[in-house]
């Protein structure tokens, strides 16, 4: 699912980083349609305002480790 949004937020313009805890999924995904990749979720304290955030995680833990650190 989150591939698919990459493809077509790339192919409306949008510049798009992305990370997949699967590096070869993010590698392959940046080869595809130019996603610039990211190496950990702490890079998107770096990105230039104005931004826009979109984490895809299951619901429970996973969303509480991404958001407040294991």
């Amino acid at each position: 699912m989150g591939a698919n949004i990459v493809r077509r937020l790339r192919e409306k313009g949008w510049s798009v980083r992305g990370m997949d805890m699967n590096a070869e999924a993010t590698a392959s995904l940046a080869a595809e349609c130019s996603m610039q990749p990211m190496l950990s979720i702490a890079e998107v304290a770096h990105l230039p305002a104005p931004r826009l955030v979109w984490l895809m995680v299951p619901a429970g833990k996973p969303v509480e480790d991404v958001l407040f650190g294991e």
